[in-house]
């Protein structure tokens, strides 16, 4: 499959450096310093939004580009079919399969050493609760007194 028309990019236009649209998809080059909450080289992604199908993806996470101009280039190779659509939608995918693993791998870690730390306390979790609802009862200012006490 040869290259199509080109793609034809505008400047700026919502919040993408480069944006274009043809036959109802819409494709944008934006930039961000970060990566996964790191500093990047690579600072630019794609975002493909089809308006008919109301499907978006971004490459944000998964792939990243050092100049707008391969970012516009991998944006011609998705119009033209040449950059596979559905291998990109399984890497992104794949990484937001992993991400949510990890959150919640993260949450159960927290929940784990907490409970620990009521059980060294010697409070029992569901007791926690019961006082966590009546301190949520009380006021400010009677939630400030005790804490006062607590520090005496």
């Amino acid at each position: 499959m040869g290259v199509k028309k080109p793609l034809l990019f505008q400047g700026a236009r919502n919040g993408a450096l480069e944006f274009t649209q043809r036959d109802k998809v819409q494709y944008s080059v934006k930039y961000s310093t970060l990566n996964k909450g790191d500093k990047s080289e690579k600072t630019y992604f794609v975002t493909r939004w089809d308006i008919e199908k109301n499907e978006h993806i971004s490459t944000v996470d998964v792939r990243r580009f050092q100049t707008v101009e391969e970012a516009k280039r991998f944006c011609q190779q998705l119009f033209d079919g040449t950059a596979d659509l559905d291998e990109l939608k399984a890497e992104i995918e794949v990484y937001s399969d992993m991400r949510q693993k990890a959150m919640a791998d993260r949450h159960q870690n927290e929940a784990d050493a907490f409970e620990a730390k009521l059980k060294e306390l010697g409070i029992l979790p569901a007791d926690f609760v019961v006082l966590g609802k009546v301190w949520n009862n009380m006021s400010s200012d009677a939630q400030g007194i005790v804490y006062r006490n607590a520090k005496k």
